[in-house]
């Protein structure tokens, strides 16, 4: 049984579904480029940082590693703090300890517990100045015990 209609209304449907994907693919592209690309860029820094910290020496027992410089290089001192708090927040691993206006404690843990032989946490300390600027990154990194 043959239905040439059914056919025909197919291929339409496919073609208009393209030129959909492809309007829409568009403007979400140029949307990225101008809004999101900066929050994305500042994703994965963070992304980059937290790499690079746990590529570096480990921490044994109950030793605690001044990883502060690596962080320094990624969230430098004069960055806005809602330019640290949105990097902080886009990543998924991450967690504020504690929030106040002078400071922000954040933790990121790596690995679970029991499952993991090489379970790890960094804690970031900021310190921002009377107008919302960074001035000061403390961060270590210490094994779970």
């Amino acid at each position: 049984m043959e239905r040439p209609g059914f056919f025909a209304c197919t291929r339409s449907f496919v073609m208009a579904a393209t030129v959909v994907m492809a309007v829409a693919g568009c403007t979400s592209s140029s949307d990225l480029g101008s809004r999101g690309a900066a929050e994305a860029g500042r994703n994965r820094g963070v992304n980059r940082m937290l790499e690079e910290i746990h590529a570096s020496r480990k921490p044994v027992g109950f030793e605690q590693l001044d990883v502060s410089d690596i962080v320094s290089r990624y969230l430098p001192a004069g960055t806005p703090r809602a330019d640290v708090l949105a990097a902080i927040r886009e990543h998924p691993g991450t967690r504020i300890i504690e929030e106040s206006p002078a400071t922000m404690i954040v933790r990121d843990d790596t690995g679970k517990a029991m499952l993991d032989p090489d379970v790890r946490s960094v804690v970031m300390t900021f310190t921002f100045d009377g107008a919302g600027k960074l001035a000061q990154v403390h961060a270590v990194q210490l094994k779970h015990q």
